[in-house]
């Protein structure tokens, strides 16, 4: 079977308006969906503010912060930023707040919709702006940047996150995944972005493993951690109410 190697122009204006595209969709599902939402916290307004402040400063530092972090290991500065690492910067800081507020439940439900509604429809930004590719390919689809056929890691992503929009959209009268949808998406990023990184141009820092696939890593083990801690304080309460 002929090759398919598909060549997008570098168009910065439409990088941009992909960009703002799939910030606008998120937004719109956020407010579309954020009823299914029966688990999520009521917090106080400043508490909110507080809250959701500081996990987005954490999320912005830590999509920034992969460049000066691979520099030290590399002796190369790239400046790039990464979704995994502002996913896992943005989880350890909601986790650190809630510890210092006594906050309960999870407050990242109300995302779990709008998303990867965003993300699926950002990733297409990548295609013009040439950016995320991954490592020259000999695959039947790829993508020609510079004139080298490389893995099509913007396309993968943008059907990972659409399809698990589809799946939490199909899913959303289903109960039994109230205050899970979001950690589940995250977590199956987390494996998703591992795997796939085998095909990215990102360096190895340890152990042959890039600084995101570590974070992917931690990140699921994070996610698993507290499930298995809050379903074990389920079965003890479930036990001292009989």
């Amino acid at each position: 079977m002929t090759a398919l190697n598909l060549e997008f122009p570098l168009r910065p204006e439409l990088y941009f308006l992909f960009v703002v595209l799939g910030s606008f969709l998120g937004f719109l599902s956020f407010l579309g969906y954020r009823d299914y939402v029966s688990e999520n916290p009521k917090l106080s307004g400043d508490t909110s503010r507080l809250y959701y402040a500081f996990i987005l400063l954490s999320v912005l530092f830590g999509a920034f912060l992969p460049g000066p972090i691979e520099f030290l290991f590399t002796g190369q500065l790239v400046l790039e930023k990464s979704l995994m690492s502002g996913l896992f910067f943005g989880w350890i800081a909601a986790e650190v707040m809630k510890a210092l507020t006594g906050i309960r439940g999870q407050t990242g439900e109300v995302f779990a919709f709008s998303l990867p509604l965003s993300l699926c429809v950002g990733r297409i930004a990548c295609l013009f702006g040439h950016c995320c590719y991954g490592l020259q390919s000999s695959g039947r689809l790829a993508l020609l940047v510079d004139g080298l056929p490389r893995y099509p890691i913007p396309l993968w992503e943008s059907a990972f996150h659409g399809l698990s929009f589809v799946l939490l959209v199909f899913t959303r009268s289903y109960r039994g995944l109230d205050g899970h949808r979001f950690r589940l998406y995250v977590f199956s990023y987390c494996i998703f972005r591992y795997f796939t990184e085998f095909y990215r141009t990102s360096p190895t820092l340890l152990m042959g493993l890039s600084l995101f696939q570590l974070m992917a890593v931690s990140l699921s083990l994070i996610i698993l951690a507290i499930f298995l801690r809050e379903n074990s304080n389920r079965e003890s309460l479930h036990v001292l109410s009989h």
